[in-house]
């Protein structure tokens, strides 16, 4: 399984991030960052004794976080048939962090629809944003 957790802790400050495959990626003082989950997901045989790397953001009080699922960037469509990408899904989280959070989801369902034209959904879509 592929997961990505984010604890907040509003009384220290902090952030604490950890990921299986997917990242996380937030908007602070106008820049976009990305960390990366570990390579490997939760669960099975293949590697034992696995230990998360747990990473800490200071909190500033303007950031905007999202958690996500690779169904967005794995979308195919587009003009040729390609998938979404994920510099493409960051730059549209980017655009889109200063809006309220109804606007970035109507926006949101919008670029999928028009990036998709005629192809069908190919994975699940899910896109978690909120600011700390």
């Amino acid at each position: 399984m592929d997961i990505a957790l984010l604890r907040l802790n509003r009384q220290e400050k902090l952030a604490h991030f950890a990921g299986a495959k997917n990242p996380l990626v937030y908007v602070q003082n106008g820049q976009l960052h990305v960390i990366k989950g570990d390579k490997f997901s939760i669960g099975g045989n293949f590697i034992k004794d696995a230990r998360f790397k747990s990473h800490t953001i200071s909190l500033q009080g303007d950031e905007v976080f999202y958690l996500f699922s690779d169904g967005f960037q794995d979308q195919f469509g587009g003009e040729i048939g390609r998938k979404f990408t994920v510099g493409r899904f960051h730059d549209l989280l980017f655009k889109l962090h200063p809006f309220a959070p109804q606007d970035q989801q109507i926006h949101l369902i919008q670029s999928l629809e028009a990036w998709q034209q005629n192809e069908e959904q190919v994975d699940d879509l899910l896109v978690i944003g909120f600011k700390a």
